[in-house]
């Protein structure tokens, strides 16, 4: 159940990665547009990968293999019935409770990331400090140092989904 789960998520923060990928090389005129791309591109994935991937497998519609060969409709129940709740049923709960977290877990580990870089780049030091005229950095350009400390983008897509 929740190595099934698991791989559901898997393959989903893969599709996104490679949405997030796809629709930068669309190169749509604006942010939202972009945004758009992204956003039907990955609840199109997730509805076909969490909810009708997990019903052809687990439904047995057909009286042997689809094509001879996929086993799609092949599965060991016939109806929504007590057992398909027991045991299909907690494997799409788990997908889901999985799939809540998930998303914003990467998304709340990157300041964390973001200030251990700050962190090495003073040195190990708690402080931004200035001696002899010389601050405790190791970044040579201007451009390094506020890439260092200003955030990225909010993307809204992942704030309101």
């Amino acid at each position: 159940m929740i190595g099934a789960s698991v791989l559901i998520t898997v393959i989903n923060v893969v599709a996104c990665t490679i949405f997030e990928l796809i629709a930068k090389f669309e190169r749509k005129h604006t942010i939202n547009e972009e945004t758009v791309s992204q956003f039907s591109k990955i609840t199109i994935i997730q509805f076909i990968n969490v909810a009708l991937i997990v019903i052809c497998v687990n439904f047995d519609f057909l009286d042997g293999p689809f094509l001879g060969f996929v086993p799609i409709f092949n599965g060991e129940y016939d109806d929504f019935s007590v057992k398909w709740y027991s045991n299909v049923g907690k494997t799409l709960c788990m997908t889901l409770m999985i799939n809540i977290v998930s998303p914003h877990a990467s998304k709340l580990s990157l300041p964390f990331l973001k200030y251990f870089f700050r962190w090495a780049d003073r040195g190990y030091s708690s402080t931004f400090k200035l001696d002899n005229n010389k601050v405790n950095t190791k970044k040579y350009l201007q451009d390094e140092l506020n890439t260092l400390y200003t955030g990225d983008q909010i993307s809204g897509h992942y704030v309101y989904a």
